[in-house]
């Protein structure tokens, strides 16, 4: 639902950016801990797609983590809040705790 209320001329600006980038690229220059959280059904960025991501952030940022979201599509933060929500927390208390 909340794909379908997206209108011109947001999308159009998205997908301009979206086409003009270098993920992959971006990804290699990170080096600090970032997390990828990708939905399990998610078809314009697939979980096979995201693990490319991250298997190149890995070794720009070793301490990043990679989670699959069930039950998700694109719209993962909306669609699936709690999970993600869990997810960013066990990763920050992990990152906490490793730190302490």
């Amino acid at each position: 639902r909340a794909m379908a209320a997206v209108r011109r001329p947001g999308y159009d600006q998205a997908a301009r950016l979206l086409a003009g980038g270098r993920l992959l690229d971006d990804a290699a220059s990170i080096h600090v801990p970032a997390a990828v959280l990708v939905g399990t059904q998610d078809r314009i960025t697939p979980p096979a797609s995201a693990r490319r991501v991250f298997d190149v952030l890995q070794k720009s940022s070793p301490q990043s983590v990679y989670r699959e979201i069930a039950e998700a599509g694109h719209a993962v933060c909306q669609e699936q809040p709690e999970q993600v929500a869990h997810a960013i927390v066990e990763i920050v208390e992990n990152k906490a705790n490793a730190h302490a």
